[in-house]
């Protein structure tokens, strides 16, 4: 891959998505603060839970609230770098217009699942990445483990996104992607919770068929029970890699059978 020559087809993906979020300066405010009201209303809701229990499974109220936290980060990485482009893929097939996308001298993945970035999220950086460091000083965090926090967010977040990636190859065969959306969030708010809230058979789909769970439960024994941090890295970073193969292969494979909606 040319890194060069991705790196400056990103940087005007990234002007135009500027300025297409700054020509709408009230939608541009009100994502801002949906944002927040996200952020802030789910930390509320386990802070009422925890004004009645000590414990949920064996988290603390420290505990809940630095995952509470770390999925905030993991979903704000989300909202900002890939969130708008599945809806706009779903708009894409219906139109006819991914014909465009697929004859385009780019890798087509990153063409389709990178090419909107939301600024106004983007704006909410010290916001979400605040609420993190700050439940994080509640649990006597070495310095190695705020050097590794982020590496590992980034990990989680690069788990959830090629899990919905995979997903949305769907859309290519239904011709009609809104519905394969809906199903990609329901799978984020999975990922919202621990593991060891969900039955087991749930826990096994969820982390050996489609991962969304480890997207964030992999990575609380390195903070909680001072795991092995390479060890954690390691199996999160495996994750990654089997996906990214098996995205090229079923997406590669499902083009094949995509038939234009403009044809």
């Amino acid at each position: 891959m040319n890194v060069k020559k991705y790196r400056d087809i990103y940087l005007q993906y990234f002007k135009t998505s500027f300025a297409e979020a700054t020509s709408f300066r009230v939608s541009f405010i009100l994502t801002m603060v949906m944002d927040i009201f996200f952020y802030f209303s789910s930390i509320f809701a386990f802070k009422f839970l925890y004004q009645h229990v000590s414990h949920i499974g064996t988290w603390n109220e420290s505990q809940f609230m630095f995952f509470v936290g770390y999925m905030i980060v993991v979903d704000h990485l989300h909202m900002t770098f890939v969130s708008q482009s599945f809806w706009e893929l779903s708009f894409q097939i219906k139109t006819g217009q991914l014909d465009y996308t697929i004859t385009k001298p780019v890798d087509f993945i990153f063409a389709t699942f990178f090419r909107h970035i939301r600024i106004s999220s983007l704006c909410n950086t010290p916001v979400a990445w605040g609420i993190l460091f700050y439940f994080a000083s509640f649990l006597n965090f070495s310095w190695i483990q705020y050097i590794m926090l982020p590496f590992i967010v980034f990990s989680s977040f690069l788990i959830i996104t090629q899990t919905e990636i995979l997903l949305s190859v769907l859309m290519l065969f239904l011709k009609e992607g809104d519905g394969i959306n809906f199903l990609r969030m329901q799978m984020q708010q999975v990922s919202r919770y621990p593991d060891f809230v969900f039955p087991y058979a749930m826990r096994v789909i969820f982390t050996f068929i489609f991962p969304v769970l480890a997207s964030g439960s992999f990575a609380m024994p390195y903070f909680f029970n001072q795991s092995d941090a390479l060890f954690i890295l390691g199996k999160m970073v495996v994750i990654n890699i089997i996906l990214y193969f098996v995205i090229y292969r079923v997406w590669n494979w499902a083009l094949k059978y995509y038939e234009s909606a403009s044809s």
